[in-house]
């Protein structure tokens, strides 16, 4: 059976150790995955499903433009629970557990990779993973509107040392001649998850985890360029506006189920401007009750206003009316 890259180190960890020669933080072994934020523990504990590993992380599957499409839902909230604007002061962590979290990437670091041996080492030393700045345990307070998020304050930092060298926030300006931007490059959305869990990729194969780093300790994180929220000139976020698939009148689907949600847009379209439409992957979704006879996977799209609408595709101006009932936050790549 194949497992998980980090579902494997949680137990390595603690005879594992850092690359032969290696030079950079010290390596302080895994986090425990109990203390993250509810919404980012693993969303299956089926162990039919999680192929033997008692917990995993498995990708959503919807639908855009006609086709399916996999993507790792991160929050699925009720839309009344949401502040009135979604904007940059959601990606600080406060003291209370709300807020997301700052991230150090290293898209343009050209970081020198290390010897790597997956049997006795702890972690490879191939590319430099990102950095968190602060553990995203969940909120101390129970109300419906404390929320922790999956938003990210991304900085770029360069560096010229050994990949995985940066293991915490504080370390960056200085190790390895490294400096960070000024000011966030983006906001993205990105989901930490338990090392201990399985993960599997967006083709639902399970594959090593995405690594990320906490004060000198590995955890799992999918999160990448690619899920940028677009923003209005003056800063806030910009959703899209997506349906989920209702059964009837009376019996609702859930934002987390398979083929009940249908996206308007594409991460690989343009992203959204406060004038026109575009991809989001903040996804406001409006309840849409399926026509008598059609089941989940008959409605593939959404048809844009002034488009040639197939008849597998739903309106736009259809599901824009009423109030979206639930958001949810996608992460539709792996790192």
């Amino acid at each position: 059976m194949t497992r998980s890259a980090l579902y494997g180190l949680a137990i390595c960890a603690l005879a594992c150790d850092a690359p032969e020669n290696y030079s950079g933080d010290a390596y302080e072994g895994v986090i425990d995955g109990t203390t993250l934020a509810p919404i980012f523990q693993p969303n299956s504990t089926d162990k039919t499903v999680c192929q033997g590993a008692p917990s995993c992380y498995l990708p959503q599957i919807g639908w855009v433009s006609g086709h399916t499409i996999a993507f790792y839902n991160a929050l699925a909230v009720t839309s009344t629970n949401l502040p009135a604007t979604l904007g940059p002061a959601l990606a600080t962590r406060n003291s209370d557990g709300t807020g997301g979290f700052h991230l150090d990437t290293f898209r343009n670091a050209n970081c020198h990779p290390g010897p790597y041996n997956p049997v006795r080492d702890a972690f490879p030393t191939a590319t430099q993973a990102p950095v968190l700045d602060a553990m995203p345990i969940g909120p101390t307070s129970t109300k419906a509107t404390a929320l922790a998020y999956p938003i990210a304050a991304v900085y770029d930092v360069t560096y010229s040392g050994q990949c995985n060298d940066i293991k915490s926030h504080d370390s960056v300006p200085g190790l390895d001649g490294s400096a960070r931007s000024l000011n966030p490059i983006s906001y993205e959305i990105a989901m930490p998850m338990d090392p201990s869990a399985a993960f599997f990729d967006l083709t639902s194969t399970v594959a090593p985890m995405p690594l990320g780093w906490l004060r000198g300790l590995q955890m799992g994180l999918v999160s990448g360029a690619i899920n940028a929220i677009p923003q209005a000139d003056d800063g806030s976020f910009i959703a899209m506006d997506g349906a989920i698939l209702n059964p009837s009148g009376s019996v609702f689907a859930k934002p987390t189920d398979k083929n009940a949600v249908i996206l308007p847009f594409a991460p690989t379209d343009p992203l959204a401007t406060a004038t026109t439409p575009g991809y989001s992957p903040i996804v406001r979704l409006h309840n849409y009750t399926l026509p008598a006879g059609k089941k989940l996977g008959d409605l593939q799209g959404i048809c844009q206003t002034g488009a040639t609408c197939p008849a597998s595709y739903v309106k736009a101006s259809d599901v824009a009316k009423g109030n979206p009932f639930s958001t949810i936050f996608v992460v539709a790549s792996v790192q």
